[in-house]
């Protein structure tokens, strides 16, 4: 069957398809339809017969009990003028005939008939047997026959009309296959010419698809696939030409290409590679070079790739032997490296030189730190005598030119510690000394400090820190100074009776902290160099306001050292937002942080007994002064030493009960002096308190390491100085 159907074509089959569904529809219609409609008119005639049947019944039940006889009569003939009526008879108990119509018209049986008490067919007349009943009492029979001609002539006119309809649909279908085949087939031998032309070679055809339906959208689809296909034959001819150029690559490389098989022999070198076998005496066809044997046994044993240098001719080779995937042979490459060497090398020199020099920048900055730390050691020493009023009372003109003198001095004296503290950090000398804090007792300590200086313009400072966070691990000291800086940054850039809030935050990676502020805010395209040294977004403007540009590189700087990030969101007269993220960490159980909290109230001072006898080892004759005269406002006798040898001499001559002793003087220096009197037996547990203008951890660590109790940098603070003395110098018992 199969076969001999695939001997005709789609448009053949589909009119033969549609034609024999046709002729078996006209084949049912004309024979299964008149019998189902024959049977469905004979049950309605049925259902009518009894309905009747029970009607007259019960017209002549009440009849026969009243003895009206005309009644039943006139019941009768009224039925009786239905033409379908075939015969009508009633009959008492006994089975007597009371009333009939067409008597003669049935020569069966009656009391035969009577007792069937059914609906029967006898020939083409359909009887019913009905009981004549009135109040449930039965008093005789109905027998009703109804004629089945007119049910005969109606099936044969449905018959009639079924074989036309059919005749007719079956005609009908034959022409509409033969349509609709021709507009099925018709693309589809459009697609079948298509990929012949396919087939030939011809990968550029295309064919015309304009419909959405089934037949359009397999058009559409055949032209994708041809134009793909067209673009695919297009690039195997590239890549044919790639793989028959990379066939010659071995020969073209214009370095060593050779293969060696799993016996160790030569078996393959290309024509840059004669020179380098001549030279060590291999040849194609004998074993490798002795030179080779090391690392085809390494390439062989790891199935990594194994990598050495040579020297050839005074040229660098760099060898590369490498197993070839799922077999046994190596492949050795050579490449002249020469020029790349001198490169790493060049390179490495720069690397070097970049090193000094950002040493020396340090070592230039932290000597200018020095330099500038020792006058304002005498400026701001001296403001604070002046404003104590310790040589009599000023007026109100003379404190507001010394306050604005430590005014001053205090803002060099901040911007020469973030100056080296942005040294430090680019050369590694800072490193954090991570501990659990409080969040809020951190962020309300730098709120603290900033709140004269907000109040000073009338500014609302308020915080706000997410239920939930409590601690945090960070360098106390670190993050305070970040966060002082991005305060402080806000208060400058912020209109007097303005706003700034500080929110904390959940991070991803741990704690978000914001500064939001509606000051002037930045400008879009100069938020990206915001973090940058000795940038400033309006140089006017910012210069005015005593900033330089160091601020925010040195928090940006900070933040990273805790592996955090910082960015911000802001818009010219829309204010700005500072934000940055400390992540998560584990505190350092080795390390303890700086405690820089001290209580200089100078009312505890004034409480304590006066005139201990203190060595003062200082070369700088402003300096000296400065603290001779701190010293005296608590009436302490001071022995004066100008340099190392000297501080050693006093302290065995005058025995003192504590030493400030300056680290840089001529002679000797204060951490050799310091070492040579903590040999002394004497002065093992004597309090020495190292003065030095090189401040930072690595300064104590260093003073510390060299005897020194305690490390005072420089300027010296007369309230710092107090609480130092204060912290040593305490009465015994107390």
């Amino acid at each position: 069957m199969k076969t001999f159907l695939s001997n005709f074509s789609i448009r053949s089959k589909l009119i033969g398809f549609f034609s024999a569904f046709l002729l078996v529809f006209s084949i049912l219609n004309f024979t299964y339809y008149p019998s189902l409609y024959e049977k469905k008119v004979l049950l309605d005639l049925k259902h009518h017969l009894r309905d009747a049947s029970k009607s007259i019944a019960l017209a002549a039940g009440i009849s026969l009990q009243m003895a009206d006889f005309s009644s039943i009569s006139l019941a009768i003939q009224s039925v009786g003028k239905d033409p379908n009526v075939f015969y009508l008879g009633i009959f008492d108990l006994d089975g007597d005939p009371i009333g009939a119509l067409n008597p003669n018209q049935i020569a069966l049986d009656i009391p035969v008939l009577l007792k069937r008490k059914e609906i029967f067919q006898i020939a083409n007349v359909l009887f019913v047997v009905a009981p004549v009943t009135y109040q449930e009492t039965q008093h005789g029979s109905l027998l009703l026959g109804l004629s089945l001609k007119a049910l005969e002539l109606t099936i044969q006119d449905f018959q009639e009309n079924a074989i036309k309809l059919s005749l007719g649909l079956l005609a009908l279908g034959i022409l509409l296959s033969v349509i609709m085949s021709n507009y099925i087939t018709k693309p589809l031998v459009k697609l079948t010419e298509a990929t012949r032309e396919i087939a030939l070679g011809h990968y550029d055809i295309k064919i015309n698809a304009t419909t959405d339906d089934e037949v359009g959208v397999l058009g559409k689809n055949f032209n994708i696939m041809a134009e793909n296909l067209n673009r695919n034959i297009e690039k195997l001819k590239q890549v044919e030409k790639e793989i028959l150029s990379l066939s010659k690559f071995p020969e073209e490389n214009p370095f060593p290409v050779m293969r060696i098989s799993d016996a160790g022999e030569l078996i393959y070198s290309n024509s840059a590679s004669l020179p380098f076998l001549r030279h060590l005496d291999g040849r194609v066809g004998q074993p490798a070079p002795d030179l080779f044997q090391p690392w085809i046994k390494k390439s062989m044993d790891s199935n990594e790739p194994v990598f050495t240098e040579i020297l050839f001719h005074e040229h660098i080779l760099r060898l590369v032997f490498a197993k070839i995937k799922d077999s046994s042979y190596i492949n050795v490459y050579a490449q002249d490296i020469t020029s790349l060497k001198e490169i790493e090398e060049e390179l490495q020199k720069a690397k070097v030189e970049a090193e000094r020099s950002n040493q020396a920048k340090s070592d230039f900055l932290a000597l200018m730190s020095h330099e500038l730390r020792t006058p304002l050691n005498g400026i701001l020493g001296f403001s604070d005598l002046l404003m104590e009023e310790r040589f009599g009372a000023l007026h109100q003109k003379q404190l507001r030119y010394v306050n604005q003198i430590e005014n001053c001095g205090r803002h060099l004296l901040a911007l020469v510690n973030d100056l080296l503290d942005i040294a430090k950090i680019d050369t590694g000398g800072i490193e954090l000394v991570l501990a659990e804090c409080g969040i809020r007792e951190c962020l309300d300590d730098a709120m603290g400090l900033m709140q004269n200086q907000a109040g000073s313009k009338n500014l609302r400072l308020t915080s706000y820190v997410e239920p939930g966070l409590t601690t945090l691990v960070c360098d106390p000291r670190r993050t305070k100074q970040i966060m002082l800086n991005l305060l402080s940054n806000a208060i400058k850039y912020t209109p007097e009776q303005g706003k700034i809030h500080v929110t904390v935050s959940p991070d991803p990676v741990g704690v978000k902290i914001s500064v939001s502020d509606n000051g002037v805010g930045i400008d879009e395209k100069e938020q990206l160099a915001i973090f940058e040294e000795f940038y400033q977004a309006d140089r006017l403007r910012d210069e005015s306001m005593g900033g330089i540009g160091i601020g925010l590189a040195l928090t940006r700087r900070l933040v990273e050292l805790h592996g955090g990030e910082i960015g911000i969101i802001s818009a010219l007269g829309e204010g700005s937002t500072f934000w940055f993220t400390l992540p998560f960490k584990k505190a350092d159980p080795f390390k303890t942080p700086q405690d820089t909290s001290e209580d200089t109230s100078e009312d505890k001072m004034q409480a304590r007994e006066d005139g201990h006898k203190i060595l003062v080892v200082e070369d700088n004759d402003v300096n000296l002064e400065m603290i001779l005269e701190l010293l005296d406002g608590f009436e302490h006798q001071a022995v004066v030493a100008r340099n190392g040898q000297e501080a050693i001499d006093k302290a065995k001559s005058s025995n003192p009960e504590l030493i400030l002793m300056d680290v840089r003087m001529p002679v000797m220096d204060g951490l050799t002096a310091t070492q040579a009197i903590r040999e002394l037996p004497q002065f093992k547990t004597i309090p020495i308190i190292a003065l030095t203008a090189s401040a930072g951890d690595q300064s104590r660590v260093k003073c510390l390491a060299a005897g020194c109790t305690d490390h005072l940098p420089k300027p010296v603070r007369s309230k710092e100085l107090y609480a130092m003395l204060m912290r040593y110098l305490e009465p015994e018992g107390k």
